[in-house]
């Protein structure tokens, strides 16, 4: 059996979605979405979102785990995520990459490296896309909050 994105039928539902032709809800728009589009999208997505986190909220549950699932077959996605995490200055993201890397075991020695590099725990509230709420980065990089 070859990978879902081989599969013609879903190929052309997602064209068609593109095209704005087929009316899908949230659940499969995700899911298409996380099964065809470019990691330049993806990321923009991540980035967009976590800087509107109304809007992340809310289309959580629809999202998330497509968005797992790629990360997890998808190296260059997690190699994408690791840089956005590297040369992020705001909280949500640092909290959110380092707690999606963590998810799929991606903590390297780089992310270690970042991770020990980080001594100020001053006002590190931000949002999480694994858990959904606001948290602390001290928390999901000592995983405190489980």
């Amino acid at each position: 059996m070859g990978k879902l994105t081989d599969e013609p039928i879903l190929k052309r539902i997602y064209d068609d979605l593109i095209e704005g032709q087929t009316p899908v809800d949230n659940y499969v728009g995700f899911n298409l979405k996380f099964l065809f589009r470019d990691i330049d999208n993806l990321t923009q997505f991540l980035k967009d979102n976590l800087t509107n986190t109304s809007e992340i909220k809310r289309y959580h549950k629809y999202f998330f785990i497509p968005m797992i699932e790629r990360i997890k077959r998808d190296k260059n996605f997690s190699l994408a995520i690791k840089e956005l995490l590297l040369s992020s200055n705001s909280m949500g993201e640092k909290i959110s990459y380092y707690n999606l890397l963590s998810q799929i075991n991606m903590v390297d020695e780089d992310v270690t490296s970042w991770k020990n590099g980080i001594t100020n725990f001053k006002n590190d509230f931000g949002y999480d896309i694994v858990s959904n709420k606001t948290v602390r980065l001290k928390d999901v990089l000592h995983d405190y909050y489980y």
